[in-house]
């Protein structure tokens, strides 16, 4: 086999392959109504759909105003050119009970997504129907729309004193999959002024040496869950000394002050800025004592690159009740670990620290190992002749090399290797699979065509689920 020639063909293909069709998308970090919606509340008492801490349309409970029936309205669409339409939205079901679909229902609660041709009537294509509480994603077939013109989507709350829904990234296209990994989150929380540098082969921040008094490198947020202000009776502080420390005498803490009545949510967070552009890989651990503390979606570490769009990297902290070892390899973040960025422990609580809830943290350590991950080399110009060079791969293992527009992707299909990796493609496509030798490297030339130039290429070690770097024909 020529494995230029295939590469070429291939690389061809990819560049014809027809990409999904997104007609809209909305992710309600700017305002709910977001600009183009518009919102619709036939109970002029209510205060219908509305923004919440964390960047999502949210619906409460409204209580006393009678029945709350509320439209969070798209902008008109045209779904002409379709063969098929769908909405994907991330969505947060609270108070499940209080549906009246509902079996054991306490209420006469429903969340519907409405659509509609040229402002005609509203059809029904989706009602929540979840009997416990949790956040996934879902997704409503668009068929009754499908191929029309002037079409717009409702997200319907109804209730009197009933359920409560938040509704995130949702998107209008033509793909029937539902999508598995959960969007980056938007959280609004106190930054660091400055990136602690890792440049060791291991790092601790034990909170000792502080005096419980925050490093520019750290920020504290305690806020209301719901309203998002700020919280008087939060407590998120690496001053310690409530309960012992799994080292020395200081630790972080998150829960409500500990003299504290409680009834009330808090969201607390610590933020690391960190930057580790020197370190091959990193991994991060730390020491965890839970205090009888209630689970939450906002629960567990978080990382993000520009301090606003957050990836849950750990949803979860152990349920143990004293100090417990917890590690996670981030080497599948690298996109966001390799230069400054920022870490967060994140605790949601409603009772006072040590009493029946809270979460310690204590020892925190970032450990660098190992070879330098796989990397990707291209020499030539195109078009003309171009190679393209692996290292530092899996020694006789095997390596996808994918092809796409530049930008960034997530990897989400359950049924394909690596899944939640994250690349620097937009659409990546499978162009070949390349076999490293017992030095792990590997290498492959052909004659690019014009219409080639401009594409990206990036390589993923299947033996590691690491990406390389992106490279530019």
């Amino acid at each position: 086999m020529n494995t230029s020639l295939v590469l070429a063909a291939l690389l061809g293909c990819a560049a014809a392959a027809p990409a999904q069709t997104v007609v809209l998308r909305e992710d309600f970090n700017a305002a709910v109504p977001p600009a183009g919606w518009s919102q619709i509340r036939l109970n002029s008492s209510a205060q219908g759909w509305i923004p919440s801490g964390d960047g999502r349309a949210w619906h409460e409970d409204e209580y006393g105003i009678g029945d709350a029936d509320d439209l969070l309205v798209s902008p008109v669409m045209n779904l002409s050119g379709l063969g098929g339409a769908y909405a994907h939205f991330y969505t947060e079901l609270y108070y499940a009970d209080y549906l009246a679909n509902h079996p054991n229902s306490y209420g006469n609660g429903e969340t519907d997504i409405w659509v509609r041709v040229n402002g005609g009537a509203w059809v029904e294509v989706w009602t929540e129907t979840r009997t416990v509480n949790g956040t996934d994603w879902q997704t409503a077939d668009l068929s009754p729309v499908a191929g029309q013109s002037a079409v717009e989507l409702a997200i319907r709350y109804f209730g009197d004193f009933a359920h409560e829904q938040w509704v995130d990234a949702i998107q209008v296209d033509d793909d029937p999959a539902n999508p598995t990994v959960p969007p980056p989150v938007h959280h609004v929380v106190n930054l660091p002024s400055q990136f602690r540098q890792l440049t060791q082969p291991s790092v601790t921040e034990t909170f000792e040496s502080y005096g419980g008094i925050l490093p520019s490198h750290m920020a504290v947020t305690s806020v209301d869950a719901f309203t998002g202000l700020p919280a008087p009776e939060g407590w998120c502080t690496i001053a310690g000394g409530t309960v012992v420390s799994f080292s020395g005498v200081r630790n972080l803490e998150m829960g409500l002050n500990p003299n504290s009545a409680g009834g009330f949510t808090v969201n607390n967070a610590l933020v690391m800025g960190l930057d580790a552009t020197s370190l091959a890989s990193l991994s991060v651990s730390f020491w965890s004592a839970n205090l009888l503390d209630e689970a939450d979606d906002f629960d567990g570490v978080w990382l993000s690159q520009d301090g606003a769009n957050w990836l849950h990297v750990v949803p979860a902290y152990s349920t143990v009740f004293f100090w417990v070892k917890t590690t996670v390899d981030l080497s599948a973040f690298s996109a966001i670990t390799q230069g400054p960025f920022y870490l967060m422990f994140a605790q949601a609580d409603d009772s006072a620290y040590a009493t029946t809830d809270g979460i310690g943290i204590d020892d925190v350590s970032f450990i660098s190992g190992g070879p330098a991950g796989p990397s990707l080399g291209k020499s030539g110009t195109c078009p003309g002749a171009i190679s393209l060079s692996l290292a530092n791969c899996t020694p006789n293992g095997a390596v996808a090399m994918l092809a796409g527009a530049a930008g960034n992707s997530t990897q989400s299909n359950p049924n394909k290797p690596c899944l939640g990796l994250n690349l620097s493609l937009q659409q990546p496509a499978l162009i070949i699979v390349l076999h490293a030798n017992a030095a792990g490297t590997a290498g492959v030339s052909f004659n690019a065509s014009p219409a080639l130039c401009g594409r990206s290429i990036q390589g993923v070690d299947l033996g590691t689920c690491v990406a390389t770097n992106r490279v530019t024909l």
